[in-house]
């Protein structure tokens, strides 16, 4: 009952950036258990997209996980305004990493099966994870929106 009586700005105010980042942290972890797994038993070169996908998620997460750990330190001598700017630096390599793992991998999986076509085993399986992985991403991304935008209504 409490929760419902609390607005909105009150309540988003209690996503924090770390929250945020931890969530996506555990859905990267389990979306490549899914994915591997399931790349395994079907062959699907989607699937194996996917996990690449997830790899640089992680990957990007734990830069971001870096980077906020960083810009929380307190200033000292050398940087007499704190560190707060380092978590652009790590950002930055998050998305480099999300971008260039993730593209070039999936195009070269993608160009080799479509010179070598295979049928797909298990394409239920496949389809489930799949589904499965967009809800938890979409809850991931969801937390990070209601974080974004927790001072308009």
């Amino acid at each position: 009952m409490e929760k419902e009586n609390l607005d909105s700005a009150t309540y988003s105010k209690k996503i924090t950036a770390r929250r945020v980042i931890v969530i996506s942290f555990l859905v990267d972890i389990s979306d490549i258990a899914l994915n591997l797994s399931v790349a395994i038993v079907s062959g699907s070169v989607i699937m194996v997209t996917r996990l690449l996908e997830a790899i640089a998620d992680l990957t990007a997460s734990g830069f971001l996980l870096i980077g906020l750990h960083r810009s929380m330190r307190k200033d000292d001598k050398t940087h007499p305004f704190g560190y707060g700017r380092e978590i652009y630096f790590w950002t930055l390599l998050s998305a480099l990493v999300m971008f260039g793992l993730t593209s070039t991998l999936s195009f070269y999986f993608g160009w080799v099966r479509f010179n070598n076509p295979e049928p797909v085993q298990n394409i239920k399986l496949a389809l489930l994870v799949l589904i499965i992985t967009f809800f938890t991403n979409f809850y991931a991304f969801f937390l990070s929106f209601r974080r974004l935008l927790r001072q308009r209504p």
